[in-house]
Order: structure tokens, then sequence, then C-alpha cells
């Protein structure tokens, strides 16, 4: 009984730090788009231009 109640703990225990660890990812990817796009030039794309 108490070996299964460990193996619950740990479990959700990794499931947390997984959880977090994703999280974390998911800022750092979110933080570097928004600088690269603060970055980049802002200049207007032209479609259908006719010379």
């Amino acid at each position: 009984m108490c070996f299964e109640w460990d193996k619950r703990y740990f479990r959700e225990l990794e499931e947390k730090k997984n959880k977090e660890k994703v999280d974390q990812l998911i800022k750092e990817a979110e933080a570097a788009a928004k600088a690269e796009q603060q970055s980049a030039p802002a200049t207007p794309i032209k479609e259908n231009t006719v010379i």
C-alpha cells in the first residue's frame, strides 16, 4: 500500500516537473520570437507590384 502511494507521488512529481519544464520552454520561445520580431526592420511587404 505504501509502495503504491510512493509510486503515485513520484509519478505526479515527475509530471509536475515536466510540465514546468515545458512551460519554461514555451516562455523562452515566445520571448525569443518577440525579440526577433522587434529587431526585424518594419518594412512593408509589397505584393502584386506592377512596374
